[in-house]
């Protein structure tokens, strides 16, 4: 897979166990540990590929009770619906708003199957059965990762000194692809400064 559109297109081969170069087959997507990546970094195809699990049980769901109550539905949905919507969310989380309305139209469709709650609006629905959105899960969700990360609970996984010492927040003019936001976590230290196995990742980061 060529992630990317500036890289260079370059072909590769393994060699089998009589010597012969055997040349890969060049993919655009691949399922990775239940996520899937495709070469231009998009979410859209695993949105599409949830959302589509996530009808499969809804509709199962549908077949299997007439008359679905407050509590069945809260424990249905969240045991067997909602896990397809957010499994790695931190991960493909989407930006695109086609993504983000394709997501939220399951929990939409899902809510109006409950019993007295099919006419109201879907924020009173939401209200009535103590959900969030999806949208604002997956950034509370973001949330709780970037307080792991910067209060050292992935210390075993992640070796970049995130120190207060070593953080500064940089304005959007100097970060422009800050992703919404009007001010990023960058590490103080160049790239230079740190050991190999961690520039890779300070790169990706200040990306």
């Amino acid at each position: 897979m060529h992630v990317g559109y500036s890289h260079i297109v370059a072909e590769y081969v393994l060699c089998d166990n009589s010597g012969e170069h055997i040349k890969l087959t060049e993919i655009d997507q691949e399922k990775d540990f239940g996520v899937w990546i495709t070469s231009d970094l998009k979410s859209s195809l695993h949105c599409s590929k949830a959302v589509a699990s996530a009808m499969r049980v809804l509709s199962m769901i549908r077949r299997t009770f007439a008359n679905i109550s407050k509590d069945l539905f809260v424990f249905l949905y969240k045991t067997y619906v909602r896990p397809h919507l957010e499994y790695c969310a931190s991960i493909w989380s989407p930006s695109l708003a086609k993504d983000i309305d394709v997501l939220e139209k399951v929990q939409k469709r899902a809510t109006k199957m409950v019993r007295g709650l099919g006419h109201l609006p879907y924020e009173q629905r939401l209200k009535s059965l103590d959900f969030y959105t999806l949208f604002r899960r997956r950034q509370r969700g973001d949330l709780i990762e970037i307080f792991k990360i910067l209060n050292g609970y992935y210390q075993e996984l992640i070796t970049l000194d995130f120190s207060k010492e070593k953080i500064s927040k940089h304005p959007r003019s100097d970060y422009s692809r800050a992703r919404g936001h009007l001010t990023r976590y960058a590490l103080q230290a160049s790239c230079s400064e740190l050991p190999a196995d961690d520039q890779l990742g300070y790169q990706l980061m200040c990306w």
